[in-house]
């Protein structure tokens, strides 16, 4: 969706004026940081019990995206043998 010079120039003057809000609202819907203590302390035991628990067992266990336990797993927990598939 293009922004038409008319529209940008409203904006510019309505920043000028202090007018308009810059700051983000508060979204529903999912947390931005999933990397609560909890969710790394949930992992990390699921890895401990079972040394061969796959990344897609614990994302959907958790019911975390698949990207955030590999990177809680790899970043945060420093663990490098873990199956992803």
């Amino acid at each position: 969706m293009a922004v038409t010079v008319c529209q940008s120039h409203h904006a510019m003057n309505g920043l000028e004026e202090g007018g308009v809000e810059i700051q983000d609202e508060e979204r529903s819907g999912r947390p931005v940081d999933i990397s609560a203590a909890h969710t790394i302390r949930n992992i990390e035991q699921l890895i401990l019990a079972d040394r061969r628990v796959k990344i897609d067992d614990i994302a959907e266990r958790l019911q975390v995206y698949h990207g955030t336990v590999l990177k809680i797993v790899h970043e945060t927990l420093r663990f490098n043998k873990v199956s992803t598939g």
